[in-house]
Order: structure tokens, then C-alpha cells, then sequence
């Protein structure tokens, strides 16, 4: 287009006739127009999708405060009610290895064997949750560094209280799906890394 109006620039005044020239000047002004409008179409489509990404970040951040925290809540006061033991551990996060756990206190399992089969699924809904969430983050068209700032800190702390029971999860499944959790595990490695969010 630049080029085209260009060439109109340099054989302006080879254009004698008054029809010739309205014709081109109404074409070129046509051709402004249109490109003003292309412009114009552009960044209003680049508007929607931003807003777009923010507001799905926004609902992914809204799912871990209003969806999330209530059964975590509610998980973790019946969790301190049956086992106390099982949310105050001190862990050395490696690998989220059911070996790393059992290397690191040898008692937990015994523990968790006396959990109400209830809790033992109310933990395992827990996990879906957010290994749902961690894979949107990860792989869905939303702002990762607002999700952080959103949610990032919260959710690094609670993956760590987590860890045992994910690490659990991971062994018990890896026969069937070795990449079971993997979502949690690989966004609170780049979170706990990355502080920006990334």
C-alpha cells in the first residue's frame, strides 16, 4: 500500500485528465480510508483478546479462592481433627517421590493408612482441583504473570503442605500414567523458581 501510494505521489502530474484524476484521487483517498479503518479493526480485536486473557486469568483466580479454599478449608480441619501429625511436617521438597517421603519421615504412611476413607477422598478431589487449575495455568491462552500475583504465593504454600499426599498420588498412579499430577508438580517448580511468574 505505501508503495502503491507512492508511485501515485511520483505520477501525480501525468494525470491530466479531470476524470483520470478525480478517479485517482478518490482511490487513493478510498485506500486511506480503508487502511485507517484495517488499523483501527486491529486494535480492537487485540483489546478483546486481551481483556479476554485477563478475565480468564481472573475466573482461574477466582476458582482457587471461592471453588478451591472452601474444601481445602474444610479438608484440613477434619485432617487436623483425625491426624493432627499429617499437617505439621517439615519437608525437603526434591522430587515429589514417594521414596523422598518415606526417606524423610518414615511414619507418615502409618498415619495415612488411618485416615477415614472420606478424607482420603476429599484429598484426592483436592488434588484433581489443582492439578486442573496448574494445568490451565501451564498450557491455557491466560496471563501467567497476574496469576501469580493473584494467587502464586498461596498456592506455592499450599502445594508444600500437599507435598506427601501428591507424592503418594504419583506413586500409586505412575504404572498407569507416569505423567499423573506432573501439572502440579511442573508449575510450582517454575513458581517457586520464577518469581515474576513466568
Amino acid at each position: 500500500t505505501d508503495e502503491g501510494f507512492s508511485f501515485f505521489i511520483s505520477n501525480f502530474r501525468s494525470l491530466k485528465e479531470p476524470l483520470t484524476l478525480t478517479i485517482a484521487l478518490l482511490s487513493t483517498y478510498f485506500i486511506l480510508f480503508q487502511i485507517e479503518n484495517i488499523n483501527k479493526s486491529n486494535k480492537r480485536t487485540n483489546e478483546i483478546l486481551e481483556n479476554d486473557v485477563k478475565n480468564r486469568t481472573l475466573e482461574q483466580s477466582k476458582f482457587f479462592y471461592s471453588d478451591l479454599q472452601p474444601v481445602i478449608r474444610k479438608t484440613y480441619l477434619k485432617l487436623g481433627k483425625e491426624n493432627n501429625f499429617m499437617l505439621n511436617q517439615t519437608w525437603i521438597f526434591e522430587d515429589f517421590s514417594w521414596q523422598s517421603v518415606n526417606e524423610q519421615h518414615k511414619e507418615w504412611q502409618p498415619k495415612y493408612d488411618k485416615l477415614s476413607p472420606q478424607l482420603k477422598d476429599k484429598i484426592t478431589e483436592i488434588l484433581n482441583m489443582f492439578e486442573s487449575l496448574s494445568a490451565i495455568i501451564l498450557n491455557g491462552n491466560i496471563e501467567r504473570k497476574l496469576a501469580f500475583r493473584l494467587f502464586g504465593k498461596p498456592y506455592i504454600k499450599q502445594i508444600e503442605v500437599l507435598y506427601p499426599f501428591i507424592a503418594q498420588a504419583r506413586d500409586r498412579k505412575k504404572k498407569i500414567d507416569e505423567n499423573y499430577y506432573n501439572s502440579i508438580f511442573d508449575l510450582y517448580e517454575k513458581w517457586k523458581k520464577n518469581k515474576n511468574g513466568l
